[in-house]
């Protein structure tokens, strides 16, 4: 189910950023949803490689801090959801 919305989170930050300041409820839940859904746009290489183009390091890097990035977050989450549970 997670894959779905994250293909339409670039849609998400559009619609966010058009909120008028006002909109205080819409933007305090829209942020949390651009946090648990990835942003596929971003992995988008395949125009670049269909091109002919080479993949830049500095992409690959990107990729890898990224994904470093949301195994940290999920895993504090995880851990902070079952530190008191018992296995």
């Amino acid at each position: 189910a997670a894959p779905f919305p994250a293909h339409l989170r670039a849609d998400m930050r559009a619609c966010y950023e058009a909120l008028p300041a006002t909109a205080g409820i819409a933007k305090a839940l829209a942020g949390p949803l651009a946090l648990v859904f990835t942003d596929f746009q971003l992995f988008n290489v395949v125009d670049a490689a269909v091109a002919g183009e080479a993949v830049g390091w500095s992409v690959v890097f990107f990729f890898f801090l990224f994904g470093l990035r949301y195994v940290g977050i999920y895993t504090v989450v995880a851990w902070l959801i079952f530190q008191d549970k018992e296995i």
